[in-house]
């Protein structure tokens, strides 16, 4: 596979004028969106399986005889777990499932004292199927992820350095080209630190105000009580 026309006339972002960057923005962007969405499936695609086969470990039957009866307790102990094999909420894998086998699930199903699954009700080989088709996309997945990554290495994305090679980045500098805030690397790179800071800067005011407004919360239910305290102090102090 041959390198980009792009990457066959520029050796360095740095010598990039804005027409190029923008050039090499695009190209970057297409292909690095295109190898982080098929790599999302494949994580998924193995996850779930993964998952499943987690269920059968002692770990997992400790917590379901911890939990079971509630569901929300159970939803809430397992969901954490689950997130971490498949990158996906039950509510999500709910639709996953729905898409592939055509049919609603059921959190938690129990058959008799039997332990049947967490979040899939196995009925009629359904978990099965639906663990074959998850497979059977992986092994598809594999193949379209390192044909992606091929692509990756010879695009305009390898032009840019290594700590800006993800979507965000990528689309975030080509606008400021675009809207000719930027005309070199070193303008892109240097607009993006500070458009970081400043989204870090915005999240740590949001984490900031939600605290402050319950600790307000917390302070207006003690003031409430203090309140309610003195006011019942003063009717026993009548009624004596």
């Amino acid at each position: 596979m041959e390198s980009t026309e792009i990457v066959q006339k520029i050796s360095s972002i740095i010598e990039c004028d804005a027409k190029s960057l923008a050039q090499v923005f695009n190209e970057a962007y297409e292909k690095v969106l295109n190898f982080y969405e098929i790599n999302e499936k494949l994580s998924i695609a193995e996850g779930v399986p993964q998952y499943y086969e987690w269920l059968k470990t002692k770990e997992a039957k400790k917590l379901f005889n911890k939990l079971v009866g509630n569901t929300k307790r159970a939803e809430a102990g397992f969901e954490p777990i689950f997130m971490e094999y498949t990158g996906m909420t039950f509510a999500e894998y709910d639709e996953e499932v729905e898409i592939r086998l055509g049919k609603s699930t059921s959190f938690f199903g129990r058959k008799g004292k039997d332990r049947v699954g967490i979040y899939h009700y196995d009925n009629g080989g359904n978990l099965n199927k639906l663990l074959n088709i998850y497979t059977n996309e992986a092994e598809k997945l594999k193949v379209e992820a390192n044909t992606a990554a091929l692509e990756l290495e010879k695009s305009a994305t390898m032009l840019i350095p290594p700590d800006y090679r993800y979507p965000l980045a990528i689309q975030t500098m080509l606008g400021f080209v675009r809207n000719l805030r930027a005309s070199t690397w070193k303008e892109c790179a240097d607009l993006y630190e500070e458009q970081l800071h400043r989204w870090q800067m915005e999240e740590n005011n949001a984490e900031h105000n939600m605290l402050l407004q319950q600790v307000q919360n917390l302070t207006g239910k003690a003031a409430a009580a203090s309140t309610a305290s003195a006011i019942f102090s003063g009717l026993n102090f009548f009624l004596k």
